[in-house]
């Protein structure tokens, strides 16, 4: 069935209007009728079934005519520190991020980062990015995309008992190793992924003062994007039943 998101709060039985870009999806893409059901998820995270009530040129009245089951809340969330990537690397990155449960995600401008600036339209083009993962993965929430920070600026956001791993082609510490001492407690896991250069060792000291796991992904030398795809698999996989979707 068609599924789409709507930015702001829905009301069940109360009309909501659909305009702009899933308007765009729904009659011209899809070409939606009156009367056609569809799925909708809100900025709540709660998901409805809903029918098209009126179509005009520019937006389509719909009414949710029920609100469907979603899955229990989670005692884990997961955030995404990512040092920016050239090119088209971060919208893949941002996408299986989305798929594979992430909560939050904060580019980071890292000393090997090549874009050092991110304009407001690439931020935009991100969001979009997470949306459109969220709606073919069947998750209910959209991971908050923060404006890109430096490193030091980090210490605003974690908490120093959250856990953080930083991987690091030369750490010595398994990634199996570090998730098998994870305390049951965890509620809160930061994700730490360099840009193509990696770190240099000004960031590693940071990140060791600020209390992180140096993690290594074993033996071989992945690309940033394929670092991020296959640690966000082995979470998803090892810690499913606690990853906030």
């Amino acid at each position: 069935m068609k599924r789409i998101y709507y930015e702001g709060k829905i009301t069940l039985n109360t009309p909501f209007f659909i305009q702009n870009t899933e308007y765009h999806h729904l009659v011209r893409v899809l070409r939606s009728k009156v009367g056609e059901k569809f799925i909708v998820f809100d900025a709540e995270g709660k998901e409805f079934l809903a029918e098209i009530i009126e179509i005009t040129p520019f937006k389509i009245r719909a009414i949710p005519l029920c609100k469907n089951s979603s899955p229990a809340g989670s005692s884990l969330s997961i955030n995404l520190v990512q040092a920016i990537l050239k090119g088209k690397k971060m919208d893949i990155i941002i996408e299986k991020a989305t798929e594979l449960g992430v909560k939050n995600i904060f580019p980071l401008v890292s000393e090997f980062t090549v874009p050092k600036e991110v304009s407001d339209n690439k931020l935009m083009h991100w969001q979009r990015k997470a949306i459109s993962a969220a709606k073919q993965s069947l998750r209910n929430t959209i991971p908050t995309i923060y404006s890109p920070c430096k490193l030091k600026e980090l210490s605003n956001y974690w908490q120093s008992e959250e856990v953080k791993l930083i991987f690091w082609e030369k750490a010595i510490l398994s990634f199996k190793n570090a998730l098998s001492t994870m305390p049951h407690s965890t509620s809160t896991v930061w994700v730490v992924l360099g840009a193509e250069g990696g770190w240099s060792e000004e960031e590693i000291d940071f990140f060791i003062r600020e209390g992180g796991k140096l993690i290594s992904l074993g033996p071989r030398i992945l690309r940033a994007e394929t670092a991020t795809i296959a640690v966000f698999s082995v979470l998803n996989y090892e810690l499913s039943s606690n990853i906030m979707l």
